[in-house]
């Protein structure tokens, strides 16, 4: 991947660029693998991009290993996808909000989890198939008739002593 640069996804946008216009989240499919890294696939694209994306003190700063983006100026269609999933609150595949973060924060914030004692989740860590349960409504039923038959339970035990 080449060098992480300083985007102006403003400049893209008001001059309606081609990277900007083929820019299409609500097709694309967007994988977050780390706080800061993305896999991005295009409805035309023949394979997915890996695209580096953060905010340094506010500003957007990031790269692609896309051939677009190494040979243009300005964000590649695979960063604008990003950007405009993150401005329309889109999802990634997990169904996660696509968010991109401030690298001093996330800094912060693994300075911190890196002296939890309590064995807290990681924010962006790798997910194993236990972690990847999905919240359904089927889910929600099933914790709640656990709860109530624990109540239950211990009612029954109560009136029973």
């Amino acid at each position: 991947m080449v060098g992480v640069s300083l985007l102006d996804f403003d400049a893209e946008a008001e001059a309606r660029s081609t990277s900007w216009e083929r820019a299409d989240p609500d097709r694309a499919l967007i994988e977050r693998r780390s706080w800061n890294e993305w896999s991005v696939l295009l409805p035309d694209g023949e394979k997915a991009h890996i695209c580096r994306l953060e905010r340094d003190h506010g500003a957007y700063v990031g790269a692609c290993d896309c051939p677009g983006y190494e040979h243009h100026d300005g964000p590649c269609a695979h960063l604008c996808t990003l950007r405009k999933a993150e401005f329309g609150h889109d999802r990634d595949v997990e169904g996660r909000r696509v968010r991109v973060l401030d690298a001093d924060e996330e800094r912060a914030q693994g300075a911190v989890e890196r002296i939890r004692a309590d064995g807290g989740r990681r924010r962006w860590g790798r997910t194993t198939r236990a972690t990847r349960v999905r919240r359904t409504p089927e889910l929600f039923r099933y914790v709640l008739d656990m709860y109530s038959m624990v109540g239950h339970m211990h009612r029954t035990l109560v009136l029973t002593e």
